[in-house]
């Protein structure tokens, strides 16, 4: 268990560095963004996109 701890300590520090984590979520939309708007990450998009008035 204490190797796998050490062998995961660098591969942890990475994910929680918050420009990390920023990266991926504007990956994630422009994936998200990029999907045809009949498939079914256009209508998550779509939904999420829709989400953007009730948050404001």
């Amino acid at each position: 268990m204490g190797m796998m701890k050490l062998l995961s300590a660098p591969i942890r520090s990475i994910v929680r560095f918050p420009l990390f984590q920023l990266a991926i979520v504007v990956a994630v939309i422009l994936f998200l963004q990029s999907a045809d708007e009949n498939s079914a990450l256009g209508r998550i998009f779509k939904g999420l996109d829709k989400l953007e008035p009730v948050l404001n």
